[in-house]
């Protein structure tokens, strides 16, 4: 039987829709009062259900094909480990202990989602087609002061997720629509609307990787390599040129401030916390420091979890991400991979590990959604 077409691949599909863009519709919905607000934390309840339905799913599949990747192996056996250090160091009333609890469900549900969307026959369909126009409609349409920001709208709506989730969802739905997209001109048009979205939403992180996933992505398409730097080089020179001029006026957004870091209170109180949490780890470099750290001062670097983890831990999540990225990135310049999700697993994977070197906490969840790509990217698919 052909991979594509066992049931771990629609369901998968459908609950990626539900998830990434239904996370944005659903609260542009709510805050407008389209419609009434039925779930409160509608990313985390959805993530758990859809872990509860594709877990046995996936489980089912790998029994009766008889086969587990790699990765997939890796991957949750590095969630196991983290399971244990946890429960090992949990303490009553632990605000981390649910944190933490919650986050390895929510890695757990999106490496599965991901690997199963990207394993259906054709990308991207209709309806995630439909998602994207609509998802990128919203965001530039329901802005505050030129940004886009659910929670200053007048509503009753408790509890909407901030700027980073919104980003997040729409980064990775973007992601898979310019892979499953084989007309150049078409996937410009939706590189330039994603960056305007993600650049009005104010996530720097998600508008910094989805600007790198584009530009790696397009070069490693590209049979002359040439036109993507060259296209690159003008779109850059023409933006700093019209931004210049006053010509067309950009709303304010927190990614302008990538420009000026020195100047950045974020920046500087993420330096400030990455130099207090080096410190701790040299204290206890194999077993780490977990969880000592007040309620938000976690080191924003892959190296937060060495402080967690200890030694063992940080050098297990180097290897699932640094591994398949070698690997693919070797296959690809040999000539042995070549095919549009390939190169898309490729692009988003080392744009994850650059984000995970500089400004993001180790179970941030662009990880296991690259991973859950690369796992599938082996599939030789034709895509639309």
């Amino acid at each position: 039987m052909n991979r594509t077409k066992l049931p771990f691949s629609t369901v998968p599909y459908i609950l990626f829709l539900l998830l990434f863009p239904g996370t944005i519709l659903y609260y542009v919905a709510t805050t407008n009062g389209l419609i009434p607000a039925l779930i409160t934390g509608y990313f985390g309840k959805t993530s758990a259900a859809e872990l509860a339905i594709l877990a046995p799913l996936y489980l089912w599949t790998t029994l009766r094909t008889g086969r587990i990747a790699v990765i997939d192996l890796t991957y949750f056996g590095f969630l196991l480990f983290f399971l244990c250090v946890v429960v090992l160091n949990s303490e009553e009333d632990s605000y981390i202990f649910t944190w933490h609890m919650v986050s390895i469900a929510q890695c757990a549900a999106v490496f599965l989602i991901c690997k199963g969307a990207f394993r259906v026959d054709r990308l991207p369909g209709l309806a995630l087609k439909t998602a994207w126009i609509a998802s990128s409609a919203c965001i530039l349409i329901f802005t505050v002061d030129g940004r886009f920001s659910l929670r200053e709208l007048p509503s009753d709506v408790d509890k909407i997720p901030g700027y980073q989730t919104f980003a997040l969802c729409y980064l990775l739905l973007s992601v898979v629509l310019v892979t499953g997209v084989r007309s150049l001109p078409t996937r410009c048009i939706a590189h330039a609307v994603a960056i305007a979205c993600l650049y009005i939403n104010g996530a720097r992180s998600e508008f910094v990787a989805y600007a790198l996933f584009a530009a790696t992505y397009e070069f490693l398409s590209s049979k002359n390599k040439g036109l993507p730097i060259l296209a690159l080089i003008i779109v850059a020179a023409g933006s700093v040129a019209t931004i210049s001029s006053g010509i067309v006026e950009i709303p304010d957004s927190r990614v302008a401030n990538l420009l000026d870091l020195q100047h950045d209170n974020s920046s500087n109180e993420r330096s400030r916390i990455a130099s207090e949490g080096l410190n701790k780890i040299m204290e206890s470099p194999i077993l780490g420091n977990y969880g000592k750290y007040e309620k938000g001062e976690y080191i924003h670097n892959i190296l937060s979890a060495w402080n967690d983890l200890g030694l063992f831990g940080f050098l297990f999540i180097l290897i699932i991400s640094i591994g398949p990225t070698v690997k693919l990135g070797i296959n690809i310049a040999l000539g042995s991979a070549q095919t549009n999700r390939e190169i898309s697993a490729f692009s988003i994977l080392a744009v994850t590990i650059v984000l995970l070197l500089v400004g993001k906490y180790f179970t941030y969840l662009l990880l296991p959604a690259a991973l859950g790509l690369y796992s599938s990217s082996n599939l030789k698919i034709e895509d639309n």
